[in-house]
């Protein structure tokens, strides 16, 4: 993992905050897919972004590759979505 994953463990429950805001799709898609596989089911991102096109396709591939995804939030920086690891991997 890398600097922009930020781990946090609480009751057992996992929440990982993954910085993508310097990326473009696909390779947000890529990369959030990746991060999910490393993640106990029902562990979660916070994924922030910034790439416009990842605000609507990103939540999209999440749900195709089996997994689920909230609705982006508009923060500051950019946008957030919360995913959350399905049972299956996606990778």
């Amino acid at each position: 993992m890398t600097d922009a994953l930020r781990v946090t463990e609480f009751r057992a429950a996992v929440l990982v905050d993954l910085d993508l805001r310097s990326d473009a799709f696909p390779a947000t898609l890529l990369k959030t897919i990746e991060a999910l596989g490393a993640l106990p089911v029902g562990g979660q991102l916070e994924v922030t972004v910034s790439d416009p096109h990842s605000v609507a396709a990103l939540p999209k591939g999440v749900r195709e590759a089996g997994h689920r995804a909230l609705e982006p939030i508009r923060v500051p920086d950019g946008f957030r979505i919360r995913v959350e690891r399905g049972a299956r991997s996606g990778s």
